[in-house]
């Protein structure tokens, strides 16, 4: 009779170490949903983001110009940000250098906007906090940039975006 009490403890020692594990499972589940949720909501924000007035002005630059200043203000901005952009892809072409004739041949005509072309961007890269993340999009704010995708994971990101330009 003895050893009940000693099984009972067990069991309930037992009982209360899967409690624990299950609630620290959902707190870390929770956590991770609302920072995917804060992500989502930037996304959505962000994908709408294109200043029609800057994309049409007269005095725009032209889309290769556009790209190479809009790639220029990105990697300068992630060394404040600690944002590091791990691989470029514009047109489908991947870049370690902006190269002026390969930017004018990635440049495409814009679909609905006469007169105006289009280069595709694609940067995956990894960030450390996520104030330092949206600093570092903030940058396109004030460019002729679309984004057209955003996903952003734990310590990563992939981002997809158009630049206009004449």
């Amino acid at each position: 009779m003895k050893s009940l009490p000693r099984q009972t403890a067990w069991v309930v020692g037992t009982v209360l170490l899967v409690l624990a594990a299950v609630l620290y499972h959902m707190g870390s589940s929770a956590t991770d949903a609302a920072q995917q949720r804060a992500a989502q909501a930037d996304t959505v924000r962000l994908k709408s983001t294109i200043n029609p007035r800057l994309a049409t002005e007269r005095k725009v630059q032209t889309a290769s110009l556009q790209t190479a200043l809009v790639l220029s203000a990105l990697k300068k901005t992630a060394a404040i940000t600690r944002v590091s952009e791990t691989q470029i892809s514009i047109s489908g072409m991947f870049q370690n250098a902006s190269n002026q004739q390969d930017l004018e041949a990635a440049a495409k005509s814009a679909p609905g906007m006469p007169g105006l072309k289009v280069v595709s961007v694609r940067i995956s890269g990894s960030w450390q906090t996520l104030p330092g993340l949206r600093a570092w999009l903030a940058t396109l704010d004030t460019r002729p940039v679309r984004i057209t995708s955003l996903d952003v994971s734990q310590g990563s990101f992939i981002m997809g975006f158009n630049i206009y330009g004449r």
